[in-house]
């Protein structure tokens, strides 16, 4: 499989198509906007959260005779799937991951269809306030995070985790993939050495609650999360899992 057709609606991982290459496939890349053109096109990838234009493009990669699509999917719709009564689904962008999840699975009896849910990076929730990719507050002197933990993905395991799933995945399954979990004080101390990294006490989880909203009125942005409980509790959760089963499935390590 040599011709794969990326389609993407913010932006794509970092390096992602350079790390594609690498593998020996050169990537085409569109977003749902383009003229999608499936000419002598293997397999299609979509990243984003807006079932509609993810049916729109499957849909035509189907007409067009296309035999293989994949939807790469955050990693916390992993725990989404895993813990329903945690309810993850209050954030919509957890929900628009879902549902595009659901959307492109119901199409495994036309196509050969498999999720990636990878950690991913981008885009996040701007009500999310982050350092260098991790939620975390900075200050002149030291930086405040949160004590819960999520698993990390180097831009090169992304591409290649993408790949695998393109290439090994079975239809109708989804594979959730990382490099390692870690805390996110763990993941600031190892990015920024020398400055101090402290945990937000969890009893004032309401003033950045009210700072996000009102950094999101002052922008005219809608929130993707429900503020309220991402701050009195989720950001306080450990979001680990092992892949080691799922890497022998898609055969490697």
């Amino acid at each position: 499989m040599e011709n794969i057709l990326f389609v993407y609606e913010n932006q794509l991982p970092d390096n992602f198509s350079e790390n594609v290459e690498k593998a020996g496939i050169t990537p085409k890349v569109s977003t749902p906007g383009d003229e999608l053109n499936f000419d002598k096109i293997d397999a299609v990838a979509y990243f984003g959260e807006n079932k509609d234009n993810l049916k729109t493009v499957v849909e035509k990669a189907v007409e067009s005779g296309v035999k293989r699509a994949v939807y790469v999917a955050s990693a916390i719709c992993y725990f989404n799937r895993r813990n329903p009564g945690q309810n993850l689904e209050k954030h919509p962008f957890v929900k628009n991951q879902t549902d595009c999840e659901n959307a492109i699975l119901a199409f495994s009896d036309k196509i050969s269809v498999s999720v990636a849910e990878i950690p991913l990076a981008y885009p996040l929730p701007k009500e999310i306030f982050t350092i260098g990719g991790v939620p975390a507050l900075k200050f002149r002197n030291f930086y405040l995070t949160f004590d819960g933990g999520y698993p990390e993905i180097s831009d090169e395991s992304a591409a290649e985790s993408v790949l695998s799933v393109i290439l090994n995945g079975k239809n109708g399954v989804i594979y959730p993939l990382c490099d390692k979990n870690a805390k996110f004080k763990a993941m600031l101390n190892e990015k920024y050495p020398d400055v101090k990294v402290y945990e937000f006490p969890e009893e004032l989880w309401w003033v950045l609650a009210l700072r996000a909203k009102s950094s999101l009125k002052k922008a005219g942005l809608t929130a993707m999360t429900d503020i309220k409980t991402l701050y009195k509790k989720d950001l306080y959760g450990n979001y680990f899992f092992d892949d080691t089963e799922v890497r022998k499935a898609l055969g490697y390590k």
